[in-house]
């Protein structure tokens, strides 16, 4: 089990570290969301076996020529597609994230109908820190299947999953981003504590964060 309690180091010379791995992977349902007051999300879950995790930002740019030379860009997200690998994912919670009907172990595939739910996962870095993420509003979406037969050699095949990134309509918002090894990162601030606040509220930040007394 990882120290929830390390003290994170910076890397060598300052340097930014590259990631190495990722785990913590949450997901909780978007239970309200208005103009006028925060979102409001159920319980957190977590969904162990995160094998990988990836982000396709589709933006947009576009060009003015003006003068004989590029006179301004400007660029814009398109479509935003988190795309998550996971060992397996119980057909209750599948259940639940595509709108399917579960009863005795079973699911009743129709017509999908998603949930809206923030998605929360931390990576590694080289030198031991964390970078935390968290996604206010994503909708997930079956992936392809293909499943071999078993043969002379072990070949794992993994679920894989994509859900389609929206920003939060009080906010404007697509997500957060944390590490653990920040220059301005909060003293006293731990991973422990970090994981304890998300769960309890996706939206929390850490500069809401002051230690106690």
């Amino acid at each position: 089990m990882p120290d929830n309690n390390i003290v994170m180091m910076t890397g060598p010379d300052g340097r930014p570290m590259p990631m190495i791995g990722c785990d913590w992977f949450h997901y909780a349902k978007l239970m309200k969301e208005t103009a006028d007051e925060p979102a409001e999300y159920g319980k957190a879950e977590r969904i162990p076996g995160l094998v990988n995790v990836g982000l396709a930002n589709n933006v947009q740019t576009a060009a003015l020529h003006a003068d004989n030379s590029v006179y301004v860009t400007a660029s814009q997200y398109g479509d935003r597609i988190l795309t998550v690998g996971l060992a397996g994912l119980p057909l209750v919670t599948k259940a639940e994230w595509m709108g399917q009907e579960y009863k005795a172990g079973g699911m009743t595939v129709g017509q999908l109908n998603p949930i809206e739910m923030a998605v929360m996962l931390r990576k590694k870095k080289a030198n031991g820190a964390y970078r935390y993420e968290v996604y206010y509003k994503a909708k997930p979406a079956p992936g392809d299947t293909s499943t071999e037969t078993q043969g002379a050699t072990i070949n794992f095949q993994t679920e894989v999953l994509t859900l389609g990134l929206a920003s939060l309509i009080h906010s404007g918002k697509y997500e957060y981003l944390l590490e653990t090894d920040g220059d301005d990162f909060p003293e006293g601030l731990t991973p422990k504590i970090i994981e304890e606040e998300l769960l309890e509220d996706p939206l929390w930040r850490a500069e809401d964060w002051t230690p106690e007394a």
